[in-house]
């Protein structure tokens, strides 16, 4: 019995030290293979995530007290080091170029087991002479499951990027565009030139359900519209051939105009959005739910940044920025008080 009592001592004096940790470090694994008859010995990046301070979350101890995720090692050289440990001495003298976009990890737990989420937006680029071709591009959200999956989640982390990189380490099949150095850390503005919700002046008057039409400006339905006595919205109502006029909750929908000035839609209704510069931001609420179905949404459309806020069960005022590739939501600061 004394010796029970002195392991578990030692399991929870463990755990409890474990959950006192601030943060997660998050570093790149050696691969398991090296890729013969490389073009490419050296490799740079570029950092244009919206949010620098850290790469999401992950869950420690029993507890599942959350912490952050974080480089220690400088990304530039752990990348480097992957090129080392992926390469053989005949390899060329060609260097890369790795613009990370968005990058984040996040867990949830659901009884007696745990998901991971991890997140990564990026382009690589070959460099030619002082300019840069696109060579390939990721975009994609994966999962793990578990008891613990916090160990799990981060081999996935890594071997995502070494697999993205050491699968292009042959490839030369580059686009016919040239950008410079500016060109990359811009990207966003150039991308959002070609949009016109992010070059028109006059939004039009309706209401969006879904991004890409936001985004093209047009409207899927024009509204009949009631406001309370403080201007706020009451309803929506959309006319339906059977039924009449039906209202549309703001949950379905993901934007209004009226007259002139756009409002994004969140399961609590709909909040002014502004332009600044280049990017458009609201200040509202996110829908939180313990729901792993719902949880799996959210980080579809929030990002897993937006997953880890939904899993929390508690109702969250943020100031967030529009993602102008897919209209999801950049969860950038919570504003308390």
């Amino acid at each position: 019995m004394k010796n029970l009592f002195v392991i578990l001592l030692v399991l929870f004096s463990a755990s409890y030290l474990k959950a006192q940790r601030t943060h997660k470090e998050f570093k790149l694994i050696d691969p398991e293979q090296k890729i013969e008859g490389s073009l490419y010995s050296k490799i740079d990046w570029i950092d244009s995530r919206v949010d620098t301070t850290n790469l999401g979350f992950v869950q420690l101890g029993m507890f599942n007290n959350k912490v952050k995720v974080i480089w220690e090692k400088p990304f530039t050289n752990q990348l480097n080091d992957i090129l080392d440990s992926s390469t053989v001495d005949n390899s060329g003298n060609g260097e890369l170029l790795l613009q990370l976009r968005k990058i984040s990890f996040a867990e949830l737990t659901k009884a007696t087991s745990e998901k991971g989420y991890f997140y990564i937006r990026a382009i690589l680029y070959a460099k030619e002479g002082n300019s840069y071709r696109k060579l390939a591009s990721i975009d994609s959200l994966s999962q793990v499951k578990g008891m613990d999956v916090t160990k799990k989640l981060l081999r996935l982390g890594s071997k995502t990027i070494t697999d993205f990189i050491q699968d292009n380490l042959k490839n030369d099949k580059k686009e016919e565009i040239l950008y410079s150095y500016n060109d990359i850390v811009e990207l966003d503005s150039y991308e959002k030139k070609d949009l016109k919700l992010y070059c028109t002046k006059e939004y039009k008057d309706g209401l969006y359900y879904t991004y890409a039409a936001f985004r093209d400006q047009m409207p899927d339905e024009q509204p009949t519209i009631k406001r309370r006595k403080d201007n706020s919205i009451a309803w929506v109502k959309i006319e339906d051939e059977i039924k009449g006029q039906v209202k549309v909750k703001s949950k379905d929908v993901y934007a209004l105009v009226i007259d002139g000035k756009p409002l994004i839609a969140t399961r609590y209704g709909y909040y002014p959005l502004y332009k600044s510069k280049d990017y458009f931001y609201f200040v509202g609420d996110i829908q939180s739910t313990a729901n792993v179905g719902d949880v799996v949404g959210a980080s579809m459309f929030f990002g897993v940044l937006g997953a880890i806020i939904a899993a929390e069960s508690s109702r969250s005022n943020y100031f967030i920025v529009i993602d102008h590739i897919n209209g999801g939501f950049v969860l950038y600061k919570e504003l308390k008080g």
